[in-house]
């Protein structure tokens, strides 16, 4: 389900590489989404310095060689978060996604409204040439604008969207979410809610589980309302809790037993002192010497960096993971 730049929604079961947002102008920027069959498998960001992917699994890459976060060269940067991973290049896009990438935002600079091609559309606030192809043509066809934008022609065409659907279905969970008594309904007066709902139908049409897919359209809108700073939440019936194998209502009481034999060991430090961190790999080493002596052998290692002079707090990752298993010796 793709939300162009100026709100309109298409449902695009893509099976190729395609391009998000491009500077068509001056070729500045490029967003470009990898997907299999519809699902996201990847999304990279390239400018004139190089490129950076972030793949489902949080493994972040550059120039095809495995990275981790938080990376800072040239024009590119990308850093996690606790659930989120970004992307940006300083010639003016981002990319925000959910670690998992089942929901992503992207972000471009008003210096570009009007110059940028793809799938999102030229973010002119005008949704009727959204569907621009790369010859400059509007086309009102979903399958072919996504074709248009395939950085690959040896990706099989996709012969028909969801986009295909008959518009006049409509589900129970869909009215639910995006009716009048919605936790939503504080957003809808300033993100309209008519595409996501009109997305929601196109998810739920046919599938298993009607209300997860649902929830996933609901989730996204919240998502997005929080993007715009409003306070929304997801329905109650999309908000789930695991413990152990019980899933369990938001709100349910349940026992848990401490754990016994685990410690989490959490190391912030201020990146702004550029100082090498070996005494910090000494002191982990020793703190998790003694834990193992008490019968804690289950440790893992949260490494947060921080400085004055950035807006974002860096999580440092080993295989795009939080769980630290790198040197804070080679680290500053």
């Amino acid at each position: 389900h793709i939300f162009t730049f100026d709100g309109r929604h298409m449902t695009f079961p893509g099976k190729c590489s395609y391009i998000l947002a491009r500077d068509f102008v001056e070729g500045n920027f490029s967003v470009v989404a990898n997907f299999d069959n519809g699902k996201l498998k990847s999304i990279t960001l390239s400018d004139k310095s190089g490129y950076i992917e972030v793949n489902m699994n949080s493994g972040l890459t550059a120039g095809a060689k495995a990275i981790e976060f938080p990376y800072h060269q040239s024009t590119l940067h990308a850093w996690r978060g606790f659930h989120t991973v970004s992307l940006l290049t300083e010639y003016g896009a981002e990319v925000q996604c959910s670690e998992d990438l089942s929901t992503c935002h992207v972000r471009v600079s008003g210096f570009y409204s009007g110059k940028t091609r793809g799938l999102l559309g030229n973010g002119n606030g005008e949704p009727y040439d959204d569907y621009l192809l790369p010859n400059g043509k509007i086309t009102e066809s979903t399958s072919e604008l996504g074709n248009a934008y395939r950085t690959r022609q040896d990706c099989a065409a996709v012969a028909e969207s969801g986009d295909s659907h008959p518009k006049s279905h409509s589900n129970e969970f869909c009215s639910q979410y995006f009716g009048r008594d919605s936790p939503l309904r504080l957003c809808f007066i300033f993100v309209n809610p008519t595409n996501y709902k009109e997305a929601c139908e196109h998810a739920t049409h046919g599938a298993g589980d009607a209300q997860q897919n649902a929830c996933n359209i609901a989730s996204t809108y919240a998502s997005r309302c929080r993007d715009e700073h409003i306070p929304v939440s997801i329905p109650k019936a999309c908000s789930r809790c695991t413990v152990g194998t019980q899933p369990l209502d938001v709100g349910s009481e349940v026992s848990v037993k401490v754990p016994q034999r685990q410690a989490d060991i959490v190391v912030v430090f201020d990146t702004s002192l550029d100082k090498q961190l070996t005494v910090v790999q000494e002191i982990i080493n020793e703190v998790k010497k003694e834990l193992k002596n008490n019968g804690i052998g289950d440790v893992q290692v949260a490494a947060i960096g921080y400085s004055p002079n950035d807006k974002y707090l860096y999580q440092y990752t080993t295989n795009g993971k939080l769980d630290f298993k790198g040197n804070f010796a080679t680290l500053k």
